[in-house]
């Protein structure tokens, strides 16, 4: 570059501000031993759950049940039927 008579500066990638300053923590989700709150989607309802096993885990189980549940609505007929 200094043959076409452009000025250039080299920085380095790493510096010291980079490797000492993290404005977050990282969220470890596979940390065990939690207190969680879960908000409900449509309504103010909060969900609190402890567990003791990995919060991922835990997690996604509580997806799964919520995927697989039957939100039909039964009369007390229909009800009596399936029991």
């Amino acid at each position: 570059m200094k043959k076409y008579g452009v000025a250039t500066t080299m920085r380095p990638h790493t510096t010291l501000r980079c490797l000492l300053v993290h404005p977050k923590d990282k969220v470890e989700l596979a940390a065990g031993e939690l207190v969680y709150v879960i908000p409900g989607k449509n309504c103010g309802v909060k969900y609190i759950g402890e567990t003791g096993r990995l919060l991922k885990r835990q997690l996604d189980e509580q997806r799964k049940d919520i995927d697989n549940t039957n939100n039909e609505k039964y009369t007390r007929r229909r009800k009596k039927l399936n029991v």
